[in-house]
């Protein structure tokens, strides 16, 4: 009796030790608990909540002769329905990207630089009022990701276990750091020189009725070490949602393509002999670049037109069409940096 008791009692409490540890695993990651949708529709509707407060407080605000209220006015309810469906897709990308709260920064910060570089370069936008409402541009959608997602490991390099993040030395040398910062601030400067110098002028007068003044496309080569030093935080940002963020990305050898398998589809093939033989970083620096690329152009023709009057949509292209081309030209740029052996 006594050695069949003995028995019993290590499978009765046996099965508590591992419940209580499960329950203590979920009390120490929350976030974990709620549903993937759930996250992404509470991060969308606090992000859309923000910015409509910021706006509504912002709507009498002064902006040199100006206010919001006389720089643009919403008139028609689909133009409403277009921002929050921009909004909304915005966020459903970088949150399928598995952006964390600093890429989400980034991300906002460097795909809004169009519409702000209009407005303080064209339309007399005190510098102070312009730096408020492009910060909250930035905090509304980041916020929320802070409590809905923790920082990678390529953003919290200090905590992370060694050999999780590649090339550790190269991102934290501070001669690359400065080289890799100085690239995208350089490059954002000459597109837009060269635009300046060519065909942007006509094309600003054309296609924005009533701008307020095109001086800044004549000011001639002075104007580079002003556009030069405006780029610098830009050029920052840029260097840490690409550079940082593909450097760092999982280390893996290029893969060879391999063998086809019988009856396999020409696009199957295809792109297993492209994109299916690239490095996770390459991969990274890729898609990181087209979604940059595509959001800047998109958040020009769809926000430009409803907030600045007399702004067409052909003007919101082409003006964004230039931050795009930037930004395909540093994508490429780290793209090669990044083949050289060792990074």
């Amino acid at each position: 009796m006594s050695s069949g008791n003995d028995t019993k009692l290590p499978v009765a409490e046996s099965p508590r030790p591992d419940h209580d540890s499960a329950r203590s695993k979920r009390r120490k990651r929350p976030a974990s608990t709620t549903p993937t949708l759930g996250r992404w529709i509470l991060a969308t509707i606090t992000c859309i909540v923000l910015t409509a407060i910021v706006l509504i407080l912002a709507s009498g605000t002064e902006l040199g002769n100006l206010t919001l209220n006389d720089l643009g006015k919403i008139d028609a309810s689909w133009e409403v329905c277009s921002l929050v469906v921009w909004k909304m897709a915005e966020m459903e990308l970088a949150w399928r990207m598995g952006f964390d709260a600093r890429d989400m920064a980034s991300f906002y910060a460097i795909s809004h630089v169009p519409i702000f570089s209009l407005l303080s370069s064209f339309y007399a936008v005190r510098p102070t009022t312009m730096l408020l409402w492009y910060t909250s541009s930035v905090v509304c959608p980041s916020l929320p990701i802070i409590f809905m997602r923790s920082f990678s490991s390529v953003h919290n390099r200090s905590r992370a276990l060694p050999g999780i993040v590649p090339n550790r030395s190269i991102l934290q040398d501070r001669l690359t750091s400065i080289y890799t910062t100085l690239v995208p601030s350089a490059v954002f400067s000459l597109v837009l020189y060269i635009s300046y110098r060519t065909w942007l002028p006509a094309y600003l007068v054309v296609h924005f009725e009533g701008i307020p003044s095109i001086a800044a496309v004549h000011a001639g080569p002075a104007t580079l070490p002003t556009l030069f030093a405006t780029f610098l935080l830009p050029g920052w940002l840029v260097r840490d949602f690409l550079f940082v963020s593909s450097t760092g990305a999982p280390a893996d050898t290029k893969l060879q393509p391999s063998a086809g398998r019988q009856g396999e589809y020409l696009i199957t093939t295809v792109y297993r002999r492209t994109w299916g033989v690239l490095s996770t970083k390459t991969k990274v620096l890729v898609k990181r670049t087209v979604l940059l690329a595509v959001a800047a152009a998109a958040d020009s023709a769809i926000q430009i037109p409803v907030t600045v009057k007399g702004a067409g949509y052909e003007g919101a292209v082409g003006w964004g069409a230039v931050w795009s081309f930037a930004i395909l030209i540093i994508g490429l740029t780290y793209g090669w940096i990044e083949g050289v052996e060792g990074v």
